[in-house]
């Protein structure tokens, strides 16, 4: 999982056990830790209005819609409460933006969890020709537009086009797709923990229940109870009292202790979403390694399926392995290894293939709940 630090200082990490006030190397502690994070968020306005709004999408939608909700882009972890410096996890949000768009054309309600101000669904197509980089002329016609005063310069024929194209598609799917947004990692547990028991709950939801996590989770954090109030300086040092997790030393350097982010995936399909199927995913950089480690984290965290893929690779190419057999039960021995692709040359984009594989797998879950439960 590739990791950005946006700070500008020389940083020396090292490894720490969780603060004692947070013991997270249980799912019972870590458990206790979200209702303990929801707990403080609830008189919020902010929280109120997340939990509405979801709540209100799920009744209008639920009865009559299977739901998806997609995890898309990558979470922070703050190093001062009044954040100026935090570590990020590298993701545009493009695999979870795009998904979305297709489980929408498959007939699905969507729950779009995004990182706040990465790509969402159908806006991530408004770009010019040659991408987000180019310059005003990719905009914009300036041949065809008037050299007089207060002329008004005309769009791309190409870009107006395409622009057009997703308005379109937008109007046709809008009332059927929810955004929300997170931003710390600790912000992202507590809510994909809220709506996965708001998904559960089966007089909402009769049609179907999906999780597609394709946010990209940090794997190490310091609690905010945990933090320094104000900005870090290198001329302040930080020893002792609540500050032991960072730092500051008068070379100038910064040393900082981070703890392991709880591993949640397991409560997902064990406890907070016990009738959803539910897909993980797992990117990695060496091919001879993807495929091992994509099993034994569906083995490890009891999820439905996980999307494994390439980090070089990752636009042409995935695998889909799941524990689905033919009768929709996951009580089987061996896992499926599907291999996906699509050639660079393809109109068709490798989301397309894996929303309608996902989906197909989907049907026959649903189909062998129904028939357990008759």
């Amino acid at each position: 999982m590739l990791c950005i630090l946006v700070i500008f200082c020389i940083m020396r990490f090292s490894p720490s056990l969780p603060p004692s006030s947070i013991s997270l190397d249980s799912l019972d502690s870590a458990e206790r830790w979200l209702e303990a994070e929801t707990t403080a968020r609830k008189s919020t306005k902010g929280w109120q209005d997340f939990t509405k709004r979801a709540h209100d999408f799920v009744e209008k939608l639920g009865l009559e819609s299977p739901i998806a909700c997609v995890t898309s882009g990558g979470t922070t972890a703050p190093l001062e409460l009044n954040t100026v410096r935090f570590i990020d996890n590298f993701s545009t949000g493009s695999r979870g933006a795009v998904s979305a768009e297709y489980f929408l054309k498959l007939g699905y309600a969507v729950i779009f969890l995004h990182r706040r101000y990465s790509l969402t669904p159908f806006t991530n197509r408004c770009c010019p020709p040659g991408g987000w980089a180019s310059t005003l002329d990719a905009w914009f016609d300036f041949n065809n537009t008037s050299t007089l005063p207060h002329s008004t310069p005309k769009l791309n024929p190409v870009f107006a086009q395409s622009i057009c194209d997703v308005i379109q598609s937008y109007d046709k799917f809008r009332d059927r797709l929810l955004l929300l947004d997170f931003l710390t990692v600790e912000d992202y547990l507590v809510k994909l923990r809220w709506l996965c028991c708001l998904l559960n709950r089966s007089d909402l939801c009769r049609q179907g229940t999906l999780l597609f996590l394709a946010a990209a989770v940090s794997d190490f954090f310091i609690s905010h109870d945990h933090l320094p109030r104000h900005k870090l300086h290198a001329s302040l040092a930080l020893k002792g009292g609540d500050n032991d997790n960072i730092q500051c030393d008068a070379d100038g350097s910064l040393t900082i202790h981070l703890s392991p982010v709880p591993k949640v995936l397991g409560l997902i399909s064990t406890k907070w979403a016990t009738s959803t199927m539910v897909i993980s995913f797992k990117l990695e950089t060496d091919a001879s390694l993807v495929l091992d480690r994509a099993k034994a984290a569906l083995k490890r965290y009891q999820t439905h399926a996980v999307i494994a893929n390439l980090l070089q690779t990752r636009k042409q190419e995935a695998w889909l392995i799941h524990k689905l057999d033919e009768g929709g039960g996951d009580g089987v021995l061996d896992l499926s290894s599907e291999h996906l692709t699509v050639t660079p040359s393809s109109s068709e984009e490798l989301e397309e293939v894996l929303t309608r594989r996902v989906a197909h797998l989907h049907t026959t879950f649903l189909a062998f709940q129904k028939g357990t439960t008759c």
